[in-house]
């Protein structure tokens, strides 16, 4: 009976309710965990709401489940681990958001961060230039023709995927498939969803460089957190490869020539035989930058959820027998007084 005076009793207890002091100090910034240090800011601590519906948002099942798993949990692998993940991910917004700029119908930035490029070179020496050099972006394509310097378009000029068919039929069956849907690439399949899903894909990573911060403190690091920045991650993937897939087929694939030569009568007229031909065009397709920045921007982004997946999340986000001694350490030792609370959970 006396033993049980010598040890107070948590307000979780007195309540009937379960420890919440634990989560509680991390959204106040007060946790007592590893000398008291926490991200630097209110806003790279654990979200209020947290707090709020515990159960909703941290507590269950599913929050635990996946917050335990891991590979070390070790203070040494959740530093080396986690910055490592945080320089990913700044590496891919920064890559993301060049791949933007393909968005652009300024004929600098899409001949800069195209998604494809297109050279299309006359092999018979009969067309007034040789090669011409397409850019092809998300809403637009820029043409690179020394033939038109003394046009009044100009030699660099960019079309909006809206007047595609426009130029095929004016010039374009050298270099638009006729054969195909040239409005395929206008289409919402493609173009508004592939330049809204890069505008959100852009925009879920600003959120995310917070959460991270958290992350690297074991003191402050939560289940709720994880789970968000994993499915933040895979979202940003997702959107991602959504560009890509629906550029290659909705877009390149549908409206430009696949054949490596095709041949041409004198009206420009394609798939005639060798011998009735009159152009010969030769088509080499090569990554542009913008496709290149949107694949490794994926890939970096994979390589941070993939870290953040590996570090698991403290054992006190589960393991009640742990929350309840906090509590009942927190309630019934004043910090201030004794320096040991702090010692137990170094």
């Amino acid at each position: 009976m006396a033993s049980q005076e010598q040890h107070p009793v948590s307000a979780a207890a007195k309540s009937g309710g379960p420890p919440r002091k634990w989560l509680m100090d991390r959204v106040s910034g007060q946790s007592k965990y590893n000398d008291r240090e926490r991200p630097p800011g209110p806003c790279c601590w654990v979200p209020p709401c947290v707090g709020s519906f515990p159960g909703l948002l941290e507590t269950n099942i599913l929050c635990r489940c996946f917050g335990k798993c891991g590979i070390s949990g070790s203070e040494l692998f959740r530093f080396v681990c986690l910055h490592l993940g945080f320089v990913a991910n700044i590496l891919a917004m920064i890559a993301t958001s060049y791949a933007a700029f393909s968005i652009s119908l300024e004929y600098f930035l899409l001949s800069k961060a195209s998604m494809e490029v297109l050279e299309a070179r006359d092999l018979t020496g009969n067309m007034s230039t040789e090669v011409v050099t397409i850019f092809l972006g998300l809403r637009g394509v820029a043409f690179d023709d020394p033939a038109m310097a003394t046009s009044p378009l100009g030699q660099q000029m960019v079309f909006g995927y809206d007047d595609l068919c426009d130029v095929a039929e004016y010039n374009g069956n050298m270099y638009v498939d006729i054969s195909k849907d040239c409005a395929s690439c206008a289409g919402d399949y493609f173009s508004m969803n592939a330049v809204i899903s890069l505008l959100i894909s852009v925009t879920l990573f600003f959120p995310t460089f917070f959460s991270q911060q958290l992350r690297m403190y074991s003191g402050y690091d939560v289940n709720c957190v994880k789970n968000l920045l994993t499915v933040v991650g895979f979202c940003t993937i997702l959107l991602n490869l959504n560009v890509m897939v629906t550029y290659f087929y909705l877009c390149s694939k549908e409206s430009f020539y696949e054949d490596e030569t095709v041949f041409f009568d004198q009206q420009g007229n394609p798939f005639v035989s060798e011998e009735d031909s009159f152009f010969v065009m030769e088509y080499k397709w090569k990554w542009g930058w913008g496709l290149i920045a949107l694949i490794a921007g994926t890939g970096l982004k994979l390589i941070d959820v993939l870290c953040n997946i590996a570090v698991p999340t403290p054992s006190v986000t589960r393991d009640a027998k742990e929350q309840e001694i906090y509590e009942t350490i927190v309630f019934g030792v004043d910090p201030k007084d004794d320096d040991s609370v702090d010692d137990v959970y170094l």
